[in-house]
């Protein structure tokens, strides 16, 4: 599924990944992120390999498994 075709789909609980190269100070390209918050334009997002919380615009990413 491209960015395009997934961004409407999100919702809580889905597991995304990065498909876009510069979005951070630290590349989070391919990285996968378990989505925590809808805010409509971006989502905030649970990065599983730094542990952190960022915000990411919808287009970044890319849906891989979405919750039940």
């Amino acid at each position: 599924m491209s960015p395009a075709q997934g961004e409407g789909n999100m919702k809580v609980g889905d597991l995304c990944r990065v498909v876009m190269m510069g979005t951070h100070t630290t590349c989070q390209f391919h990285h996968l992120v378990l989505i925590i918050k809808d805010m409509h334009t971006h989502i905030e997002g649970l990065n599983t390999i730094t542990g952190k919380f960022h915000h990411y615009r919808k287009e970044e990413l890319e849906v891989i498994n979405e919750s039940r």
